[in-house]
């Protein structure tokens, strides 16, 4: 993250620093590394907002379902079973980036350059295209990744995977960037909205420290008595019988409020369950 900060030129200065590019274009990572294991580096790597598309290979020597799913949670972008060829590392490659290219990147990047001019009219039309557009692609990425999973067809379902979350974040980027088009136009309350939804998109896909981020920025400015939303995800979580993503969002929660009595929320959500 500080290298694409530093690595971004004069011309890129005048720019968000989430437009920078990397100095690095893909990470190849062994399983198991020596003070953390890939997995541990994945999900280091996706909770910075800069470095959610840098291209991660994971290399195996067991690439069972359960090894290839563990990884595909995690955000990789490609899962390479030892020994593998040279083609098979080429293809591996060329579907990450692929999945990397948008029409609907090239529309938020618009929408950016409009509001920076203060075109906020238009602006607000960009993006509320992009935002349309990828919550349509992320739910069909995602139906189309759980087909090739039942198939076990690994590499496809990285794919559409991999562009589920890379549509998410469009998606999320561009509810950002509408909230900050309708805060120009003087309407704060649809600035909220549009802010609280980029949360809680970033919630739903697990980037805990951006939902994180977005909603201490809400409650700084709403009424004391104001719901926590990371413990509202943590509930539904719960009853959803996702533990770990649930001990996540109180956890990231407990920053947002640190006198909330997460014990109440535990034990409300576990009445809807079994």
């Amino acid at each position: 993250a500080r290298q694409r900060r530093t690595h971004a030129g004069p011309r890129d200065a005048a720019r968000s620093l989430a437009d920078a590019t990397p100095p690095v274009d893909v990470v190849l990572c062994h399983e198991r590394l020596a003070d953390m294991t890939a997995l541990d580096l994945l999900q280091l790597l996706r909770s910075y907002p800069r470095l959610l598309d840098l291209p991660v290979l994971v290399v195996s020597s067991a690439a069972t379902r359960e090894a290839v799913l563990a990884a595909v949670g995690a955000g990789c972008s490609g899962f390479l079973g030892r020994p593998y060829t040279v083609d098979t590392l080429d293809g591996q490659l060329l579907r990450a980036r692929r999945a990397l290219q948008t029409r609907t990147a090239r529309t938020v990047a618009e929408g950016a350059r409009m509001l920076s001019d203060e075109e906020f009219d238009q602006a607000l039309e960009r993006f509320a295209n992009a935002a349309t557009e990828a919550a349509d692609e992320a739910e069909a990425h995602f139906l189309e990744g759980t087909a090739h999973l039942l198939r076990e067809q690994w590499d496809a379902a990285i794919t559409a995977f991999n562009r589920t979350l890379r549509y998410n974040a469009l998606h999320a980027d561009a509810c950002l960037g509408l909230a900050d088009a309708w805060r120009g136009k003087g309407d704060l309350d649809k600035s909220r909205e549009f802010r609280s939804r980029a949360g809680e998109i970033y919630a739903r896909a697990r980037q805990w420290r951006r939902a994180q981020k977005i909603f201490a920025e809400l409650l700084a400015e709403s009424p004391p008595d104001t719901p926590n939303p990371l413990l509202t995800e943590a509930a539904r979580l719960l009853r959803d019988g996702r533990i770990d993503d649930a001990a996540a969002a109180l956890l990231a929660g407990r920053e947002l409020t640190p006198g909330a009595p997460l014990h109440e929320h535990v034990a409300r959500a576990c009445q809807f369950t079994s």
